[in-house]
């Protein structure tokens, strides 16, 4: 073990040599600039940013230059939910795409764009490869940040916007909490849960200690029809695939928390998230031949499933100075692994044995972080800051593929490995003035350097390195004589690096493979995405706490854009690969309002309205029109929702709606997706000041989505899959000691 830690510090080491002089350079304009404003530095020491221990007003996206948005704790616990991409779908903002259930592939989006464009944090940091927010606790969450701009302090691989889950939580008073719930609805969904927060003080020291379990058990039916064309508009073959899917899935948080205030104002914090998760799927594919030719399996039975293990440690100190400048450093070390296996046997018509194939993988990251924020207030109103990011993750994935069959089918046994070491480093200044009492600056750069070097079993060595420098302006201005009217106008020049899996030719089979279920591996030669972007948005606040009107609005030119390319391989089979092609321009509009009733009417009952609407539209010059979104673009998306507070007794409903229609994704690729639709209603009620039940309903629509292929001679593949409507109710019993 020594000489692994020596190794990943040796690495670190040889990547921040050849950069010291940018290094130098940044922290010398830093204390240049720190140096020559505390010449004009008045009397007072107020900081340019209020921070708030107890329950104070301060809204961080009222009185902020960089713009973000703070979901709170009462919030995310609203629903009751056991998963966080429930909480996540009703955020302004905010999209989750795919189907809902553990292991189905739902994504995170902002401005309706994922596959990497929205940066999704957790505690400022990127989780493992492979790690899925499904498995996280809605209880073991303290607060969602929102930012649609960059900033500075995070990285900016962030096109789309930055999500940033944040796990520390508050220790104020002694707590002890406790909840457990259940649930169950329509395909056999049955969600069993428990919650313990444990929290005191002594003297100097104090603790915390949340514990979070999770039970997912689910049995389902997705019907899926395929229809393969010739030349004429006639299908020549029609499937009708029925999967019956069954299965579970267990989770288990761990959020504990140390803190000791040292004698001098030192503050020293130990902050830890374990994660451990269990997924097991059982899987029977029966197709029914409508018209023509059979396939090659009539009949598959597929076990699927992952374990695996998260563990992060962050050791913060914090140091004050006489002169009010802040220090704040952060060791950080992590530990993750995923042990992946899938097993399924093919059939024929008559229910014949013909092949089998197993899958294992495993996928180990081990990884270690440094970090740290100088800031320092410049005179009331004005505060510079600057500091560092870097960390080195070593990863080992492995792949093991056995196969029996009959003769006269294709076998194929082999072993695949690779090994990566990753290094990034960055450097970050941000400089945020109050000019005047209407007009804020903020002014930032980041200079970020990825690095990845890889080697395989059957493969070359790979490497690829990313190097970019992103400035970043923000200005807030507040309208003289009104009630809180304020502008907001951003410039920002982010990116999207290549992720390891995608640069390495490390080829992923599929069982029945098809231009439709095609093969995947990586492209050694990708290159990173860059975007300059431009946001703005106008805020109106009413008389009320938390009440405003916002419309903003934001541009993004991407250049190397990253497509997925489907091609026949000289092997006969069908692979898709990930290929820089063109440039794309993507826009979007978002409105939000949020307001009591009382705001608009004097005597409405006590009823909290809340609703947004974004539309999203971007173009991918390489790909022909129309419809050529980029990134399976969401075009929109929306929700709407009221509470209705009569004490003891709370209610409340979200609606949520995001939008379809056909998209472009290359000259032969087509898709069709059905508008989506979703209700959450919940019932809190308060039963005594320690005790409280909470009930839940949720209903869901049933969609569809429709991929299309069709080659130069107009052969054409068509498979649509439907997701059958849902329904679920859930009751929770919470007690605080």
């Amino acid at each position: 073990m020594p000489f692994k830690l020596l190794a990943y510090f040796r690495a670190v080491r040889m990547t921040l040599i050849p950069k010291l002089p940018a290094l130098a350079v940044a922290s010398a304009f830093s204390f240049a600039v720190q140096a020559q404003q505390a010449a004009l530095k008045s009397e007072s020491k107020a900081p340019a940013v209020v921070e708030i221990n107890g329950a104070g007003q301060y809204d961080p996206r009222v009185e902020d230059t960089a713009s973000k948005i703070v979901i709170n704790r009462d919030e995310i616990i609203k629903y009751g939910d056991s998963n966080l991409l429930d909480v996540m779908k009703r955020l302004p903002g905010v999209t989750v795409t795919g189907a809902a259930g553990y292991g189905r592939g739902a994504e995170i989006r902002m401005r309706g764009l994922g596959n990497g464009y929205t940066q999704v944090l957790i505690d400022g940091d990127r989780p493992p490869a492979g790690f899925s927010l499904e498995t996280i606790n809605p209880a073991a969450v303290e607060r969602i940040e929102i930012l649609r701009s960059a900033s500075a302090e995070f990285s900016t691989q962030s096109i789309a916007g930055t999500i940033n889950i944040v796990l520390k939580r508050a220790i104020s008073t002694a707590t002890k909490e406790m909840k457990i719930g259940s649930g169950s609805g329509s395909n056999g969904t049955r969600t069993p849960a428990a919650n313990l927060l444990w929290s005191d003080k002594n003297g100097a020291f104090s603790y915390s200690l949340g514990a979070n379990l999770t039970s997912n058990r689910f049995d389902r039916v997705l019907p899926i029809q395929e229809e393969y064309y010739g030349a004429s508009t006639y299908p020549v073959t029609v499937r009708a695939l029925r999967n019956h899917e069954q299965g579970h899935f267990d989770g288990l948080n761990f959020t504990p928390r140390l803190t000791w205030k040292l004698e001098n104002g030192d503050t020293l914090s130990l902050n830890s998230f374990l994660n451990l998760a269990r997924f097991r799927r059982h899987i029977d594919i029966a197709t029914t031949v409508l018209e023509g030719a059979q396939p090659q399996f009539s009949a598959v039975n597929q076990n699927t499933g992952f374990d695996e293990k998260f563990i992060k440690s962050d050791l913060i100190w914090s140091h004050r100075f006489e002169d009010g400048a802040k220090l704040e450093t952060k060791l950080g070390a992590s530990y993750s692994k995923n042990a992946n296996s899938s097993e399924w046997v093919g059939f024929d018509q008559g229910g014949t044995f013909l092949k089998t194939s197993s899958t294992e993988s495993d996928g180990l990251d081990k990884a270690l972080s440094t970090s740290g924020k100088y800031s320092q207030s410049l005179g009331a109103g004005h505060a510079l800051a600057s500091g560092w990011d870097a960390g080195y993750t070593n990863r080992h994935d492995s792949r093991t593929l056995r196969e029996q069959a009959i003769d006269g089918i294709p076998r194929d046994n082999s072993d695949e490995a690779y090994s990566a070491g990753v290094t990034r480093v960055a450097v970050f200044a941000q400089d945020e003035w109050t000019v005047t009492p209407q007009l804020s600056v903020y002014l930032g750069g980041r200079w970020e350097q990825i690095s990845i070097r890889a080697s395989g079993a059957t493969f070359a060595g790979v490497t690829s390195t990313v190097d970019v420098l992103s400035p970043i302006l923000q200005i807030l201005y507040k309208f003289p004589d009104s009630k809180g009217d304020q502008l907001r106008f951003a410039v920002t020049q982010t990116f999207k690096a290549p992720g390891v899996r995608q640069i390495l030719p490390y080829r992923v089979i599929t069982v029945n493979n098809s231009a439709l279920d095609p093969d995947s591996s990586g492209n050694p030669a990708l290159k990173p995405e860059r975007a300059l972007g431009f946001d703005a948005s106008y805020e109106h606040r009413l008389g009320f706490p938390g009440a405003l009107i916002s419309l903003s609005t934001s541009m993004r030119k991407i250049r190397d854009v990253t497509r997925q390319i489907v091609s026949l391989g000289a092997d006969g089979r069908w692979i898709v690969l990930p290929v820089n092609q063109g440039t794309a321009t993507a826009r979007s509009l978002e409105i939000e309002a949020k307001m009591p009733l009382k705001a608009i009417w004097d005597n409405a009952p006590a009823v909290d309205f809340r609703t947004s609407y974004a539309r999203n539209w971007s173009v991918v010059d390489t790909v022909p029109g129309p419809h050529n979104r980029l990134a399976e673009q969401v075009p929109y998306s929306a929700n709407l929702g009221l509470d209705y507070k009569l004490s003891p007794l709370t209610l409340g409903g979200t609606f949520v709606l995001r939008g379809g229609g056909p998209l472009r994704i290359s000259e032969q690729q087509q898709r069709y997706q059905t508008v989506r639709r979703d209700l959450d209603l919940f019932a809190l009620w308060k039963m005594s000041a320690q005790t409280q039940i909470r009930a839940t309903a949720s209903f869901a629509q049933s969609w569809s989505v429709q991929n299309q292929y069709r080659d130069g001679l107009g052969l054409a593949s068509v498979r649509t899959q439907i997701q059958p409507r849902s329904s679920s109710a859930r009751v929770v019993w919470e007690h605080t000691f």
